[in-house]
């Protein structure tokens, strides 16, 4: 039986623990419970004198309407279970109570709405999406790896803000004239954080005149900014780039991808 008591929500196995996966009978870390697919587990609690006393412990409803058709993976306590529209849930496995939930909102339109499950590994859960792509998720909240909040609306006001406060230096499409360029290898060499350059807009841009914008103003453009150096946006088009500095945005590096916006 698993160990009494509360356990961790913030880790997921170890290299170790899936090698002899088919001997942790109180998890389920991949979806056959072993690497050949067999399903069997080592419990002896039920048995043939015992299954038809077995009860409900618990059923939550899942609030998609394409077809359920994931296994859940289970982990020291918690049950992650992706949905028909590449969401991901994460619950109590004792309780069923959601500890967190991650909307996904694909890029197009979906036919036939369906997903196979999530994975676990490196830190981090895994979702393939049906619009392909892979999404990385931390397992204590389900924040998305490597991403930021921003609204589309955020990125459209940035472009208009941009083009007539920073373009004059920084060009057009962000590639550096009299000032440095915001994209590219050059840029993504600085290893710059999320933090690191909100900062530097916030305090040191316009160069002709720096801190005059209003907060809401610098925050569309750094949305602008991100999206353009192809840091995704997270919460589903709902979550407005802050206009305030958050713990997680130093653990977000802008590699200088460009991702040039429409």
């Amino acid at each position: 039986m698993p160990p009494p008591g509360p356990r961790p929500a913030s880790r997921v196995p170890t290299r170790r623990l899936f090698l002899h996966a088919n001997g942790d009978n109180a998890d389920l870390l991949i979806w056959g419970k072993t690497f050949g697919g067999n399903r069997y587990t080592g419990l002896g609690q039920i048995t043939k004198r015992n299954v038809t006393q077995l009860r409900k412990a618990w059923v939550t409803p899942i609030n998609d309407d394409g077809e359920e058709e994931a296994s859940p993976l289970i982990y020291r306590g918690n049950v992650y279970v992706s949905t028909a529209h590449d969401g991901v849930l994460a619950f109590d496995d004792a309780t069923g109570k959601l500890r967190w939930a991650f909307p996904y909102n694909p890029s197009y339109e979906l036919q036939y709405a369906v997903n196979r499950g999530v994975g676990l590994g490196s830190g981090r859960i895994y979702i393939a999406t049906e619009d392909c792509r892979i999404v990385a998720l931390g397992p204590a909240s389900g924040s998305q790896a490597g991403t930021v909040p921003y609204t589309s609306a955020q990125v459209a006001s940035g472009t208009k803000l941009y083009a007539q406060q920073c373009s004059s230096c920084h060009g057009a499409k962000l590639q550096g004239i009299s000032a440095p360029a915001l994209t590219g290898s050059g840029f993504g060499h600085a290893n710059l954080s999320v933090s690191q350059i909100r900062t530097i807009v916030t305090q040191q841009m316009p160069l002709s005149s720096p801190g005059s914008l209003k907060p809401d103003q610098y925050a569309a453009i750094l949305a602008y900014l991100f999206s353009y150096n192809c840091i995704h946006a997270s919460g589903g088009d709902k979550s407005a780039f802050p206009t305030r500095d958050e713990p997680a945005f130093k653990a977000v590096a802008v590699r200088g991808a460009t991702c040039p916006v429409k």
